[in-house]
Parts: structure tokens; C-alpha cells; sequence
């Protein structure tokens, strides 16, 4: 009986293992074909037809260059993609787009490109190995990108303020006026209809890009953005007027969290603050109070509890 059992066993293993060599070819196959992708990426292949793209077969754009780049696409989707779509989460394609595949077209770029009224030097501004993707993903797949990709405005003025580039607007924009260019990506949010609360989303470091220095200042009293040095100077701003900090920070807390005593201090905190206060050398004393603050007071009271550790920390220094 074992006898016979041995010859069914085999040819099982032996059917079983031809089976999986099968399905490995029909993958390496058919599985590479733009129709295996769009039983999965039916959205993306459809949001493809009618772009400057239309012809072009998946691999096209998303195998890589080198050696690595079909065994890699196939590890990657064996172990991510599949995987995935087995148990019903939504999958993600196996590799992005390179810069060697949109290079490998787009071999020659003029060293300055307009389109839509936006002027790109793409040797300085998108040098290797930036992604072509990061503005152009919505090239080959439309509107069906999950997130096309575009220019961001910020970004572009801190890299011409690090390296000292013209930050005018008609540096890289032609054809449209200042109000129609305000319409436009983030702008519409910083500078649209209620601006007053919303203009602080912005990036503060790109302001002085159109507004002077003291822009800012008019209306909230104290230099923004503030300067590295504010933190040793901003307790003279609040003080004068406490509420141009409550317009941007808001509540109490916000001083208080920083402090680590309650800001500004209360109106029984004279009498109060020998109970709060650990030593005369307290971090959250010292950090807004010379040590003379203490002293000077102190001095005209000499029965306070603590003249003798006054004394001895004035003797130090």
C-alpha cells in the first residue's frame, strides 16, 4: 500500500510544482502587459488616453534602468502589489516614475521653458536627481493622479533667496498681471477673500519677496516674522501690549507652556511667588529676571525668610 502511495505523492509534487512554474511564466509574461496593470490600475490607464502619453506602455515610465530593474519590478509586485490586491487594500503601482525614463525621451530641455505664463530653468531648478514627478505627475495619467504635481510657489522663492536669484515676479512669470497670478495655487488661500485669518498659512520666509520688512509690523505691532533674537526681547512687546500676541498665538497657555510658570503673572503673584519660586537662580525666574530684580526688592525687607541665600549667592558672583 505505502508502495503505491509513493508514485501518487510524486506525481502530485511533480503537478503541483509545474503548476507554479506555469503561473511564474504566465506572470513574467502576460503580467508585465498594460492590460495585467489595468485589472488593478483600471482608473489610471483610463485617466491616461488623451494625454501626451497615450501610446506609451507601462514599463515605458515605470521600469527602472539597469540590470535590476525587471527582476526588482517583479520582486516588487510579488511581494507589495499582489500581496495587496489579495487582501483587498487598495495597491499602489510597484515603482514610480524615474528621471532616467522621462530623460530618456525628454533628452534635451531648453535651458529656459515657458509654459502657462511660468518660466522654468530646468538645469538650476530641477537638476539630477530631482524627480521629473514632483511638478509633472499629472502628465501621463491626468486627472486621475492622486496628486498632480506643480510647481510650489515657496519653495521656488526659499531657493532663490538661498541662492541669491532674482526673486521678482516677472522673473519666472510673463503674461499675467499680479492680481490674476494671486489667484492662483496657494496664493488664493494667503491672499483671498478673509486674508486677515488665513495669510498667516503661508510661508512667512516668502513675504519679503513682494512686502517690505516692516510690512508686517503695521498692523501686528512687532517684527514677523520675529527675529532670532526675539526670544530675548519679545517680554518688552508684550508687556507694552499683550494683545498683538493673543492675534497669532491665542491663549494664555501658549506663554505659559514656554515659561513654565503661568504668563503674564497674576495679580496676587507678589505675594504669592515665594511659594512658587524654587530658589532665586529658578530657570523660569531668571529667564526674564536679572538677579538685581530680586535684590532690589529684597534688600528694603529684611526680615524675608530668605536675605541669608541672597546674600550668600551675591557674595558669588
Amino acid at each position: 500500500m505505502q508502495a503505491e502511495r509513493r508514485p501518487k505523492r510524486a506525481v502530485l509534487i511533480a503537478a503541483a510544482v509545474l503548476a507554479v512554474f506555469a503561473l511564474l511564466a504566465a506572470d513574467l509574461s502576460l503580467g508585465m502587459h498594460p492590460r495585467a496593470c489595468s485589472l488593478c490600475h483600471g482608473d489610471l490607464v483610463e485617466g491616461q488616453q488623451g494625454t501626451a502619453h497615450s501610446e506609451l506602455g507601462c514599463l515605458s515610465c515605470h521600469l527602472e534602468a539597469g540590470a535590476w530593474s525587471y527582476p526588482g519590478f517583479k520582486a516588487d509586485q510579488w511581494t507589495r502589489m499582489y500581496p495587496k490586491q489579495l487582501l483587498g487594500i487598495q495597491p499602489t503601482p510597484a515603482r514610480t516614475v524615474s528621471r532616467a525614463a522621462c530623460v530618456s525621451c525628454h533628452e534635451t530641455l531648453a535651458p529656459l521653458t515657458e509654459r502657462n505664463g511660468l518660466v522654468i530653468a530646468h538645469p538650476s531648478c530641477a537638476p539630477p536627481p530631482a524627480s521629473c514627478a514632483s511638478c509633472h505627475a499629472a502628465q501621463s495619467h491626468g486627472q486621475t493622479t492622486l496628486w498632480g504635481g506643480q510647481p510650489v510657489m515657496e519653495e521656488c522663492v526659499s531657493c532663490h533667496q538661498r541662492q541669491n536669484a532674482p526673486a521678482e515676479c516677472d522673473t519666472c512669470h510673463q503674461g499675467r498681471v499680479q492680481t490674476e497670478r494671486l489667484r492662483r495655487g496657494p496664493w488664493r488661500v494667503t491672499h483671498g477673500p478673509g486674508w486677515e485669518s488665513t495669510h498667516a498659512m503661508g510661508d512667512y520666509d516668502t513675504c519679503s519677496t513682494c512686502h517690505a520688512t516692516n510690512f508686517c509690523a503695521k498692523c501686528h505691532g512687532v517684527p514677523v516674522p520675529h527675529p532670532v533674537s526675539f526670544g530675548s526681547t519679545h517680554g518688552r512687546y508684550a508687556l507694552a501690549d499683550q494683545a498683538s500676541c493673543d492675534t497669532c498665538h491665542g491663549t494664555q497657555s501658549f506663554c505659559s507652556d514656554c515659561h513654565g510658570i503661568e504668563m503674564p503673572h497674576p495679580s496676587a503673584f507678589l505675594t504669592e511667588h515665594k511659594d512658587i519660586a524654587d530658589s532665586v537662580d529658578d530657570p523660569a525666574c531668571v529667564s526674564c529676571h536679572e538677579f538685581k530684580a530680586c535684590t532690589n526688592c529684597h534688600d528694603r525687607h529684611d526680615a524675608h525668610p530668605r536675605d541669608e541665600e541672597l546674600e550668600a549667592i551675591r557674595r558669588t558672583r
